[in-house]
């Protein structure tokens, strides 16, 4: 059984979200006049979240690259431990994710260090933050044989790291509805994110 809604953002004929508590289960719902929730939309945990996320973010870069004319095939195997999608033949991953602005990295587990070492390309989605003024920033590593990683602890776990300065901004989101998705995924302020205008 989900733990019940501890908040929500009364604004009647939106979306809203609130957090479920210690098994980290966000509910999306429909509030009516009185507050009511006329039905729950989606149940999600902290993993399905961050699977969702990342598809988004895979999405956008698949987008990216097919408006630029090439050819992708996005991996059917969502974990593929070699690449998220081949790009003209290439093996490209993609990291979503809001970066540790404090050491101003793109970061990553141990386990996935391998992965980005020696896919043909890497690229980071940053998700919309106060830090970005709410775009959805896209940017590239260098080539394979050229990146590196930083390696430093986190919460008393190892951690690799990218700095901001090593990558390539290649693509910049405003006003999209994938930016407000991210946002309800990463627990963004819902004050922030019913304000947006999409284009």
């Amino acid at each position: 059984m989900t733990e019940p809604i501890q908040e929500t953002k009364e604004l009647y004929g939106k979306t809203h979200y609130g957090s479920g508590g210690p098994g980290h289960t966000l509910r999306f719902a429909n509030c009516s006049p009185s507050g009511d929730f006329l039905h729950e939309e989606h149940i999600m945990n902290k993993e399905q979240m961050m699977v969702e996320l990342g598809s988004i973010g895979e999405d956008l870069v698949a987008d990216l690259y097919r408006r630029q004319g090439s050819e992708v095939a996005l991996s059917e195997n969502k974990y593929d431990s070699v690449k998220d999608m081949l790009v003209d033949g290439q093996t490209c991953e993609v990291k979503t994710q809001m970066p540790y602005f404090l050491k101003k990295m793109f970061t990553i587990k141990v386990d996935q260090y391998f992965k980005c070492m020696n896919a043909d390309k890497l690229i980071w989605v940053e998700t919309p933050s106060k830090h970005n003024e709410y775009r959805i920033d896209i940017y590239e590593s260098p080539q394979r044989g050229m990146r590196e990683f930083r390696k430093y602890k986190a919460q008393g776990r190892d951690m690799y790291g990218m700095n901001f300065c090593d990558t390539t901004l290649i693509d910049s989101l405003e006003g999209s509805i994938e930016a407000i998705r991210m946002m309800k995924l990463t627990n963004s302020d819902m004050s922030v994110v019913n304000s947006l205008h999409v284009n």
